[in-house]
């Protein structure tokens, strides 16, 4: 059996950096590919279609025969960049063949041949599934493996779109003198991006005389005619039979015999972790066939990056999951956008904390000396931060101009910083740096009503810290004044909630807000039999923990969420849909578990967790915690006498503290077996 150090299985997207990368650094390396080399990327994605648009971009009449044929032509050219004798100099070994899982390190090829790897690496991709609509045929659809395979394209054609190369050979079709007519179910055309870039490319296409059907479905054909619904008016009209080109649904080319090898997958796709691993971690997933995955070919190359990166250095394993990722429509007119969107920027920051600004080309010189005006770029700036959020640029070349705000989002550049870039001139990147001067000077500006909102936005932070920097100032006050020792001041406070009427309501007091400024809630539970006694202890504690911890829930939504990211929480994102499906059950488990009392207050929060059976299951989880620690803390004696060296311990309450702590681990351990789907 031949031994390799990793074996590739499919060469989709990118594989060459990876390959390449490992050889290089003296590993054995084999790469098993059932079809050609270069799967989607080079075959049927990116290359033909792009050359496709190239080519009827510099040749207006030229017909969809020539077109494709060229464009075949330009991709056996790059295929040819890809020769088993290239790969094999490097030190690759290539096998012609399937792969089959025999276990999780070893893989069957066609032969029966055997290989065995430390690693494995899966980029199988993804291809196309064909829509069960009534009336059609699988020949009636045309997609992106068969589309450019075509020897002529029909005179009309309906183009069901999801995805970027359904939209860009709606233009080469507009152009090659076919009748397109576009079908999106989406109310806007691109649902995932800033609305002005949607309704600039609506527009657009409609001056390209494309038919275009937003909220609309096809519901069947029969009798020769297509019947499209459209569901704002809830009315259908016919078409005319033709084909449809559709770039919709995909699924994941998961042939290889996962279930052999014992990884987990759905029927769609494969999932991994954030550092590509599948279940078994010596086994990698990358790109298409990867549930969740941006579906480009320059995140595949990110991801490729990455497990090589942590294959040399272990020991610092870093996520290529947290990336500015850019993305570009290669239209005629190209929409670049990088990053978040505006829905899901506004759910992350909110409205108030964003601030858009746009800018149209008219203002840009080189532009004007181009004639070529009617484009924008919009960028999304954080206020307080000066961060760049995320920003679309509709221009041609927009996916070379974007590059430059990708990298100043990943770098942290600030508008201020981009705006001190110099640009040449005239060049129409240099709007980039119009559009960071325009907000810095908006900001300046208004820089009292920018310091009014900064100062409100953080209102709970400040006034935390002048109350702790009051309670430091009094506290050394007090003590410098009066020479009292830190002994003394204790023996002061003790008897003061003790013996006076308001002792127990500034303990409460002190319990409740103490979120404000993280003091930890085990040592004023541990004290509290010590100061009221068992029962009274135990009473304060259950009432003050409640209130503590419902001050806690929402205390985070305004005040303690910026202090921890969302990408820190990434190995938590597995217990969300529980927690929100389950609110009661599983806050109950966690107080059952003696899970950090805070911790559990803040993220049940941060995933939404409806607040009823938050407070019911904290109300009953915190009685078996509040009877372990006042029983721990009433087994200490003699602290109050402030004489340590007499303070002993009582065994009996010690031991009812261990006996309440264990049952409380018993009940969590036999409501835990009743739901599986939580794995603590």
């Amino acid at each position: 059996m031949k031994k390799f150090d990793f074996i590739i299985i499919w060469s989709w997207a990118w594989w060459l950096t990876c390959a390449f990368w490992l050889a290089w650094a003296w590993k054995k390396v084999a790469l098993i590919e059932k079809s050609r080399i270069g799967g989607d990327c080079t075959n049927f994605g990116c290359v033909p279609s792009k050359a496709l648009l190239s080519i009827v971009h510099k040749n207006k009449w030229i017909s969809d025969i020539d077109a494709l044929n060229h464009a075949r032509k330009i991709r056996e050219s790059i295929r040819n960049e890809e020769k088993q004798s290239d790969l094999e100099k490097h030190g690759i070994h290539y096998f012609q063949a399937d792969a089959k899982f025999v276990d999780n390190h070893i893989v069957k090829v066609w032969n029966n041949e055997n290989i065995y790897a430390e690693k494995i690496i899966i980029a199988t991709g993804s291809k196309p599934i064909i829509p069960n609509i009534p009336g059609f045929s699988e020949n009636d659809f045309l997609n992106n493996e068969n589309i450019f395979e075509q020897e002529n394209l029909p005179k009309k054609i309906i183009v069901l779109w999801w995805g970027a190369i359904g939209l860009e050979l709606v233009e080469v079709f507009a152009a090659l003198g076919i009748d397109v007519t576009l079908v999106h179910k989406n109310k806007k055309l691109l649902n995932y991006e800033d609305p002005e870039v949607s309704d600039f490319l609506y527009k657009y296409f409609q001056g390209k005389w494309v038919n275009i059907y937003l909220d609309s479905i096809i519901e069947k054909k029969e009798n020769w005619k297509i019947l499209l619904k459209i569901n704002k008016w809830d009315d259908f009209i016919e078409l005319p039979d033709q084909k449809i080109f559709f770039s919709i649904w995909r699924k994941a080319n998961t042939t290889i015999d996962l279930n052999k090898a014992g990884i987990k997958y759905s029927e769609k796709w494969i999932s991994v972790d954030k550092y590509s691993r599948t279940n078994k971690k010596h086994i990698f997933a990358i790109w298409d066939c990867v549930e969740n995955n941006p579906k480009f070919t320059h995140w595949a190359n990110n991801e490729w990056r990455g497990v090589v990166r942590n294959t040399f250095v272990p020991f610092l394993k870093k996520s290529v999951r947290n990336q500015a990722l850019p993305r570009t429509l290669y239209t005629f007119t190209e929409a670049s956008a990088v990053w978040l969107n505006r829905e899901n920027a506004e759910k992350k920051y909110g409205k108030e904390e964003i601030k858009t600004i746009s800018m149209n080309f008219s203002q840009n010189d080189r532009s004007k000396l181009t004639e070529e005006t009617d484009w924008f770029v919009q960028i999304h700036f954080q206020r307080g931060t000066w961060k760049i959020l995320w920003a679309s640029i509709v221009a041609k070349n927009a996916w070379e101009m974007i590059s430059i705000i990708s990298l100043a989002i990943k770098n942290k550049i600030s508008a201020y910083k981009l705006s001190e870039q110099i640009f040449p001139y005239p060049s129409k990147s240099e709007i980039i740096k119009k559009v960071a001067d325009k907000f810095v000077v908006s900001t300046l500006s208004n820089i009292k009503s920018e310091w009014s909102y900064w100062f409100w936005k953080h209102k709970l932070k400040i006034f935390a810290a002048i109350l702790w920097t009051a309670v430091i100032i009094v506290f050394f006050y007090f003590k410098t004044k009066y020479n009292l020792s830190n002994i003394d001041i204790a023996k002061a406070l003790y008897h003061f909630i003790t013996n006076t009427f308001w002792g127990p309501f500034l303990y409460i007091f002190i319990y409740a807000i103490r979120p404000l400024v993280l003091f930890p809630a085990t040592f004023l539970t541990f004290m509290s039999w010590a100061i009221f006694g068992v029962w009274w202890g135990l009473f304060y504690t259950i009432v003050w923990e409640n209130i503590s911890a419902n001050f806690s829930y929402y205390l985070w939504k305004i005040f303690w969420k910026d202090f921890i990211k969302q990408d820190s929480l990434e190995n938590l994102w597995k217990f969300k849909s529980y927690f929100q499906n389950n609110a009661f059950e599983g806050i109950l488990l966690s107080r059952l578990l003696f899970f950090p009392f805070d911790a559990v207050n803040y993220i049940s929060w941060f995933f939404r967790v409806k607040w009823s059976g938050y407070f019911w299951a904290t109300l009953i989880g915190t009685i078996p915690g509040s009877l372990v620690f006042v029983l721990a803390g009433a087994s200490v004696e003699n602290v109050w006498d402030f004489d340590f060296s007499n303070i002993s311990l009582d065994g009996k309450l010690l031991i009812g503290s261990w006996v309440i702590f264990i049952i409380s681990l018993l009940v969590a351990k036999i409501l835990r077996s009743r739901n599986k789907k939580l794995h603590i």
